[in-house]
């Protein structure tokens, strides 16, 4: 999700406002110790110690067909006011992310 970890930055002021100080937060909270527990840097309890993994941050979901996937760093810098996504997109870019390791170790947010 858009919003956790380090893309936090990359969300638009009234989304920032309604993620931390609605039941949203909780949401949030969730997707940031999910975060918090692969990157235990130092941590034996790392679940992220022997695995590769990818965290997928996409932004607002919408229907429709499967589109190019737009890949940002992990802090989502460059993201466009109000991104979107198609969940084919994602599901696709799920797939890339298990047959290649470009994204390995990371947590890229991805938009259309």
């Amino acid at each position: 999700m858009q919003g956790a970890g380090a893309s936090a930055k990359s969300l638009i002021f009234p989304l920032r406002a309604l993620f931390n100080h609605t039941n949203m937060k909780h949401t949030l909270d969730d997707h940031n110790a999910v975060d918090a527990l692969f990157r235990a840097d130092g941590n034996d309890d790392a679940a992220a110690r022997d695995v590769d993994w990818v965290l997928v941050r996409p932004p607002m979901l919408v229907e429709g067909e499967s589109l190019p996937v737009k890949v940002y760093d992990d802090e989502g810098s460059g993201v466009c006011w109000m991104p979107k996504i198609t969940r084919r997109s994602v599901a696709g870019f799920m797939v890339d992310a298990v047959e290649k390791d470009d994204w390995n170790r990371s947590a890229p947010v991805i938009t259309n």
